[in-house]
């Protein structure tokens, strides 16, 4: 065999022109050091825009929302901190009272970082999956205890958070007040205080006190992943979280046509009128639908019959694309339409539009239309509750 000179060497090289002989050069696998700083980096460009710290209190803006308490969660903890400081170019760490408790009294008293971090289970450093207001533990014993770990295919969902934020900034999905478990459902997203929790899969369900429950794999947007209990998720969400509706795109497809940019309103109003006929009704509400303002909409209707002729005022709006609040209002009046008020009043046309309904239950109408689910669900006018169709 004749021996490859380092000319013959260099021109095959030059001849290689698809790269055949570039060897691949494979790209480092992503930390839990690496998440840390891109989390970090992110809170360091919002201060550099707005010249502040996130508000971890401002829930009109999911994003700062979520760097705020991202923020405590780091200023908290001083691993986070030491190994962050060489990108605290803000001087965040600087405020950090630092002094050694002076005896055990005062560090049961206080507030401190590092003894929370030892009471927390070793995978859960964040305090993550700590639950409040979870009522007393059952008699049986939970056939396991659900813990943190690093998720170790996070790259298959990272792209859907990034996705999922850009969504929420744009318009295209809303946070909803979460009010049930019914909520929770595979391939949803959640906030879970103040982070983006996503519901990666539902294992078998089981009824149980007080409802169906079962393992979920539940993915986090810090690259955590935990298999909580359903019940146990609802706990936390109850307490401090919110449903993230799908995309307006993907729950409006079928209403959608070219005129759908004018926005329109379903309203829920409330009438002020003294007919004695209507005392009877503890929950009277109207349910309505504009593509006008909503507050004009209900200004001077004291002569309307549709406002049964009496002075009526706005309990709730929701805002959303014109054609889809037509469709909306359209499916509300369907769904309650046991407890419609069929009225006349002198001679004029029938009141269709009012509902002895408690405004509570329509909003969570209007949410699982949202989540699309409606359909699973009915109306029982005896417990003016929304249950689980059966």
């Amino acid at each position: 065999m004749s021996e490859l000179t380092r000319e013959a060497l260099e021109a095959l090289i030059a001849d290689d022109e698809h790269g055949l002989l570039v060897p691949e050069v494979k790209s480092e696998p992503v930390t839990n050091a690496d998440i840390l700083a891109n989390r970090f980096e992110d809170i360091n460009a919002f201060i550099d825009e707005y010249d502040r710290k996130p508000d971890p209190e401002n829930r009109e803006d999911i994003g700062e929302f979520q760097l705020g308490h991202r923020l405590n969660a780091i200023l908290e903890n001083p691993e986070y901190r030491s190994s962050l400081d060489h990108l605290d170019r803000h001087g965040l760490f600087e405020e950090i009272d630092t002094a050694t408790p002076g005896s055990i009294d005062e560090l049961l008293a206080g507030k401190d970082p590092l003894l929370d971090d030892l009471l927390e289970s070793d995978s859960d450093t964040s305090g993550l999956f700590e639950h409040t207001h979870v009522p007393p533990p059952s008699k049986e014993a939970p056939d396991k205890v659900a813990r943190g770990k690093l998720c170790k295919d996070f790259e298959l969902f990272e792209q859907g958070f990034l996705d999922c934020h850009a969504d929420l900034r744009s318009g295209r999905r809303q946070l909803s007040t979460f009010r049930n478990p019914k909520y929770i459902k595979k391939g949803a997203f959640y906030v879970q205080r103040g982070m983006l929790v996503y519901v990666a899969e539902v294992g078998e369900l089981t009824q149980k006190s007080p409802g169906l429950d079962g393992r979920l794999r539940c993915i986090f947007e810090n690259g955590t992943e935990s298999d909580l209990l359903l019940q146990s998720l609802a706990r936390s969400l109850y307490d401090d979280g919110k449903i993230v509706t799908e995309p307006q795109d993907v729950t409006h497809e079928n209403f959608l046509t070219a005129d759908h940019m004018a926005t329109g309103y379903v309203y829920v109003a409330r009438t002020h009128s003294k007919d004695p006929k209507l005392s009877q009704f503890e929950n009277l509400h109207k349910i309505g639908y504009t593509t006008n303002n909503a507050e004009d909409r209900v200004a001077s209707v004291e002569t309307d019959p549709t406002f049964l002729s009496a002075p009526a005022s706005l309990a709730a709006t929701f805002k959303m694309p014109a054609e889809y609040a037509k469709h909306m209002e359209t499916v509300l009046h369907q769904f309650f339409s046991a407890v419609r008020l069929d009225v006349w009043f002198d001679g004029g046309p029938t009141a269709r539009e009012w509902f002895d309904v408690p405004l509570t239950a329509i909003e969570e109408a209007v949410d699982l239309i949202q989540t699309s689910q409606l359909h699973n669900y009915h109306y029982d006018p005896t417990t003016r509750t929304i249950k689980l169709a059966t």
